[in-house]
């Protein structure tokens, strides 16, 4: 309930789906295709400010399973993906992201 009283807020989702144009994933994708050279959360979150929003959430764990941490329960996840050689971590930079320009950030894990 506490994140509703926020009223105006980001949604963010993003993962393998974002990069196989496809809206559900099934959990088989290759994280090969996960490699957000260009990532700027920075700018994600200049944007979300600038149109008056006080907080963002990302889904961190999409029903299809891939993680967008350096999960040790799955190799489905950032780890496996060539983005960073396998380091990268989207929820650290979001959050560090949004820590810079005083923005609220949750993260979300949806099973299903």
């Amino acid at each position: 309930m506490k994140w509703q009283s926020h009223e105006f807020m980001a949604f963010i989702h993003f993962g393998p789906n974002t990069f196989n144009q496809v809206e559900w994933g099934n959990g088989k994708e290759n994280p090969a295709v996960f490699n957000p050279t260009e990532l700027n959360t920075d700018q994600w979150i200049s944007t979300i400010k600038a149109a008056g929003m006080k907080m963002a959430m990302i889904t961190a764990k999409h029903h299809d399973g891939f993680c967008l941490w350096q999960s040790t329960v799955t190799k489905h996840s950032v780890a496996s993906s060539p983005w960073k050689n396998g380091k990268g971590d989207v929820l650290k930079e979001l959050t560090n992201s949004a820590a810079k320009q005083d923005i609220k950030n949750w993260s979300l894990s949806i099973s299903g």
